[in-house]
């Protein structure tokens, strides 16, 4: 099956120039907000059936009066169309993208009769749904245990996610499908099982043991009509009384392991994954996903640290803005310290100066100024232990000193003993 291979955008939005390389299993795009990280998935997306659309930027012709929407925020006059970049494939087909103006929303596609391929996948938003609770009251007779049942949950999450839609829960449609897979798929004395449908079960309950946290201990998934059980080694719980963070877990898994039953190879777009989930999810969540289907290609867009090194073998690929434009950054395997701490990732690859909390970081500077220039004598250093002890941060002395001595002093100079 094919995959992605490169994707080249320049001119185009708030992009300068961005090439990228993905891996065959795991890329990971990291930028600031307004980077383009989710421009970049919805180009992808329009690839795998996802097309959400883009907004025009609108312009104004002097001599007509004519209001004009343009695909660029960088064109300076009125074209219907402009290619944009291209798009290469593991098997070495390429397509140009194209993208239209003249209207308000556009997309961008690929000429007619070009190389452009239609790739299996899945695109996770970063819209988590929100459970609420609703009783499954009647069983669907007709099991659905493929393509027609994901097409359902998608369909309900859409419009679960539309303003002033009244629709059921996305955890009423999961329940109602694990409910009708387990009733049909298991049988009993009156009832014929549907292999299918129990495959189908199964799966996802292993699935959930892969990206569930080991601390839940997750052992199956259980059904006691009306409701869907959880069991685990922390005790049993309904699936609606699952936590914002669980929820949006097992909203992923689905989505995924019901891709996964269609094609052997498909591409899993993700976008923010870490949301909704406490860091000891957040730095697991992607490896587990690798782990739970080694078939896919991932690609995630993220600002997250922890998801950011998170698989070893993986691309990493950093969105930043130079001179008003974004230009990327393909890191490189000797310039990814790959079991870095937090801090770390954060300074080198995301790019945050300080790798603490703004105010950690305002205090530091008074401190730092009311010392700079003077000789650092043992009164001096007596006083700034203070000061710093005072705003709770004494464990920073060695800090300030290497901010206040030059840093070409000797390893002593300027130093009280």
């Amino acid at each position: 099956m094919i995959k992605f291979k490169t994707l080249e955008v320049t001119g185009w939005r708030q992009f300068g120039s961005v090439s990228i390389d993905f891996h065959p299993q795991a890329t990971v795009i990291v930028g600031v907000n307004g980077s383009g990280k989710t421009s970049l998935l919805n180009i992808l997306g329009q690839q795998i059936g996802w097309a959400p659309g883009f907004v025009s930027t609108p312009g104004f012709i002097e001599a007509t009066g004519e209001i004009t929407y343009q695909p660029s925020w960088f064109t300076d006059k009125p074209v219907s169309s402009v290619k944009i970049g291209s798009l290469t494939y593991d098997n070495g087909n390429q397509a140009d993208l194209i993208a239209a103006a003249d209207v308000v929303t556009f997309d961008v596609d690929t000429p007619k009769g070009s190389n452009q391929e239609r790739l299996p996948g899945i695109y996770v938003t970063s819209h988590r749904p929100a459970n609420f609770y609703q009783t499954v009251t009647q069983i669907p007779t007709r099991v659905q245990a493929g393509e027609v049942m994901l097409n359902q949950y998608l369909a309900n999450l859409h419009d679960f996610h539309q303003p002033n839609r009244v629709t059921q829960s996305p955890s009423f449609t999961l329940k109602e499908a694990l409910i009708s897979l387990a009733t049909f798929g298991y049988g009993n004395q009156a009832v014929k099982a549907n292999r299918e449908a129990r495959d189908t079960f199964e799966g996802f309950s292993n699935t959930l043991k892969k990206v569930l946290p080991p601390s839940l201990d997750f052992h199956q998934i259980a059904i006691h009509i009306p409701e869907v059980i959880l069991e685990t080694g922390t005790g049993n719980f309904a699936l609606d009384a699952a936590s914002g963070g669980m929820a949006a877990l097992m909203d992923v898994a689905w989505q995924i392991y019901m891709r996964s039953r269609l094609d052997e190879t498909f591409t899993v777009l993700i976008d923010e994954p870490e949301n909704h989930l406490h860091p000891s999810l957040q730095r697991a969540l992607l490896p587990g996903l690798v782990e739970a289907f080694p078939q896919a290609q991932f690609i995630a867009a993220t600002h997250n640290p922890f998801v950011v090194t998170s698989v070893p073998d993986s691309n990493v690929v950093v969105l930043d803005f130079v001179d008003g434009r974004v230009e990327s950054t393909q890191l490189k395997d000797e310039e990814v310290d790959r079991s870095a701490t937090v801090n770390q990732v954060l300074a080198d690859v995301l790019g945050v100066p300080f790798p603490a909390p703004l105010w950690v970081e305002l205090e530091l500077n008074r401190i730092v100024e009311s010392v700079q220039g003077k000789e650092l004598t043992a009164e001096i250093l007596a006083g700034l232990r203070t000061d710093l002890k005072s705003v709770g941060l004494g464990s920073m002395f060695s800090e300030v000193i290497d901010r206040v001595l030059p840093a070409d002093n000797g390893a002593g100079e300027g130093r009280a003993e």
